[in-house]
């Protein structure tokens, strides 16, 4: 197929609101990041593009019903994040111990991947948005604790992970004897 053939992919309502929902909070999460990867325009496209196709190109003012099935075709790249994004959400809502919205998401994900199996060039399209390294990883990874003072504000000299020892009972007992 040509580059920017679409590839249609019969699914419900409800399994494309998870993957327009998990695009919307990436979009979200990297436009607060600045957009570090480049990715915004592309997942903005996804959205926009299914949202034609099954409400304005229908006539539609609201959703079909959640059980309604419907087809949405998208080009290999978009595709290719949008199964990254659900990937990268299934694991979020794993993480914060919400496994039922984890198990519909893999199941999302796996359709996806199902129906693109033996589209050429899916593999390599694919896993290079998978590298969350390069499309996911706009999180603050917050303080580095090896830049932490070795003594806090009280003199209370702290352990290598920037915590206050346990067996440190008053800052006379922990104050810092000498250079580290």
């Amino acid at each position: 197929m040509a580059v920017g053939s679409r590839h249609p992919i019969p699914m419900t309502v409800a399994q494309w609101g998870v993957v327009d929902a998990s695009t919307d909070n990436e979009i979200d999460g990297v436009v607060v990041a600045g957009d570090p990867t480049g990715i915004v325009a592309l997942a903005t496209s996804i959205r926009e593009d299914a949202w034609d196709q099954i409400l304005h190109s229908k006539g539609r003012q609201d959703w079909p019903p959640q059980d309604q099935e419907i087809v949405v075709s998208l080009t290999l790249t978009q595709w290719s994040l949008a199964h990254a994004i659900v990937d990268r959400w299934a694991q979020v809502a794993e993480e914060v111990g919400d496994t039922e919205n984890a198990d519909t998401t893999r199941r999302v994900r796996d359709r996806i991947q199902d129906a693109m199996a033996q589209v050429p060039g899916w593999i390599q399209t694919r896993d290079s948005f998978l590298d969350t390294d390069a499309v996911h990883d706009y999180r603050d990874p917050g303080p580095d604790p090896s830049a932490m003072p070795a003594v806090d504000t009280h003199e209370i000299m702290l352990d290598p992970r920037g915590q206050v020892p346990s067996t440190a009972t008053d800052a006379a007992t922990s104050k810092k004897q000498g250079p580290f």
